[in-house]
């Protein structure tokens, strides 16, 4: 099915820029550790 696969490839780009945003901002905001509720 295209359907199945556009989906697929979308949840999988969506989860890989995640990954990334989540490495970035984790990288910047991880020596402060006490404002862990900066979101």
């Amino acid at each position: 099915m295209v359907t199945f696969f556009t989906l697929f490839a979308f949840r999988f780009l969506i989860k890989l820029a995640a990954s990334t945003l989540k490495a970035r901002f984790g990288l910047v905001t991880r020596p402060r550790k006490s404002k862990s509720r900066s979101f």
